[in-house]
């Protein structure tokens, strides 16, 4: 019959696709950096994420440009990040976001800083005083925190399902 063999490889790929996502959180979890819990809640997973840095004023370069006329991208899960006179929003919210999606920070600063990542590997990046977008993407499920060093403060824990 011709239809054993489309079963058998169906079958193997989903297998490798399985093996795959098992040793991708085998390698989630062995981690040797301690990450404080918040909350009693557990965070020995630290999904990992890669970021991107789009300034939200940067200007076209050419005028003929039409932005909207290109379809526009998913921008996932955006989360707003005001930093005021020493006041910072939000602080501590948790925020569910999909893995492998992106997920953007708005931020409005009166000053420049900070954001940690606590992700596998941990990342950071910098912002100016002014408004900035930055682009982070995790592609291992678990619980993320993001914060600030400078005031200290942790502005959102991701949930990554």
């Amino acid at each position: 019959m011709t239809t054993r063999p489309a079963v058998r490889t169906r079958a193997a790929a989903r297998a490798a696709a399985g093996a795959l996502g098992l040793a991708l959180v085998l390698t989630a979890c062995g981690s040797d950096a301690e990450t404080p819990a918040a909350s009693g809640t557990d965070t020995s997973e630290s999904p990992s994420a890669t970021s991107e840095e789009t300034p939200a004023d940067t200007a076209s370069e050419t005028p003929d440009e039409t932005p909207a006329a290109e379809p526009s991208e998913d921008p996932g899960t955006v989360v707003d990040v005001s930093i005021e006179g020493g006041e910072v929003t939000p602080k501590g919210e948790r925020v569910r976001a999909a893995v492998g999606e992106p997920i953007t920070f708005r931020i409005t600063s009166d000053q420049p800083g900070e954001m940690h990542v606590h992700s596998t590997p941990e990342s950071e990046f910098d912002f100016p005083a002014g408004t900035t977008e930055r682009t982070i993407t995790v592609e291992t499920p678990g619980l993320v925190e993001v914060e600030l060093h400078d005031p200290d403060v942790t502005l959102v824990q991701l949930e990554v399902r």
